[in-house]
């Protein structure tokens, strides 16, 4: 175990600054593709956005915990553990903020899908959205923004990629997954991809030893960034779960608590 134990009104603390996710499992889980699929032609994928949904639902469930553990770890290392250990607050902030933000775009990709088989998008009309981007939830936000933009979900969509918050998050999973994994103050001495040579300035050339470059990051404003983009895809998940709810009703499937159910 990377810590140790906390007193239960510091993990109540820590839990409170965290949205409510089991709401959102709970809804996802009550979604079955088996009776859905009742209402629908055998060759119908709108069942399938119960599954994307859920898979949505269980991936940003994984962020709240990875935030959790996050937050738990700094307060562990800064405040019960003794001697207190910065660096080690920091080490296992940055691995569980790394952690987050993965996940984070893993659940916007899930939730793309899910609008692309209940809206019964084809890979046809994605085609033009897809130039310059590799992510389904970008092609889909442009379609929506573009085609279905008077739904109070594309707007939602709209929201989210305007967020700050959102759009740093996302930069630095890019980061993480196709450049230098990003550097983060306080882990010791760090170094950037970068030519050590440098102009001065009459033009010449000097070297400097030691030091090192400044590291892009800290974990408090990344753990900030992650929270943020957090609540930000769950307002989408949200406003997804509610159209569906209102595709599902219209062949006559009314949800429940517990599960589905047909009729009224």
């Amino acid at each position: 175990m990377s810590r140790g134990e906390l007193d239960p009104a510091t993990l109540e603390r820590l839990g409170a600054q965290l949205p409510d996710l089991r709401s959102r499992l709970d809804k996802t889980n009550a979604l079955s593709p088996d009776l859905i699929s009742v209402n629908f032609a055998p060759r119908s994928n709108v069942p399938i956005a119960a599954v994307c949904l859920s898979d949505a639902a269980h991936t940003l469930h994984g962020v709240g915990y990875a935030l959790f553990e996050c937050l738990a770890h700094g307060v562990f290392y800064r405040e019960v553990a003794q001697p207190p250990n910065e660096m080690a607050a920091i080490y296992y902030e940055r691995y569980y903020v790394d952690d987050a933000a993965l996940r984070l775009y893993s659940a916007g990709e899930h939730v793309a899908n899910a609008l692309i088989f209940m809206l019964g998008v084809t890979q046809k009309q994605l085609r033009p959205y897809r130039k310059n981007r590799t992510s389904q939830q970008g092609a889909v936000g442009r379609f929506l923004a573009d085609r279905r933009r008077d739904l109070p979900l594309s707007r939602s969509i709209g929201q989210l990629a305007r967020s700050p918050d959102w759009r740093a998050a996302m930069t630095y999973r890019n980061e993480w997954v196709h450049e230098q994994p990003p550097t983060v103050q306080g882990l010791g001495i760090v170094y950037h991809r970068r030519r050590r040579w440098r102009s001065g300035a009459d033009r010449s050339l000097y070297l400097g030893i030691g030091g090192g470059d400044s590291p892009k990051y800290t974990t408090t404003k990344l753990i900030q960034t992650v929270r943020g983009a957090l609540d930000g895809i769950l307002r989408v998940l949200d406003y997804a779960v509610m159209h569906y709810d209102t595709v599902l009703e219209a062949r006559g499937i009314r949800r429940r608590r517990a599960g589905m159910q047909d009729g009224e």
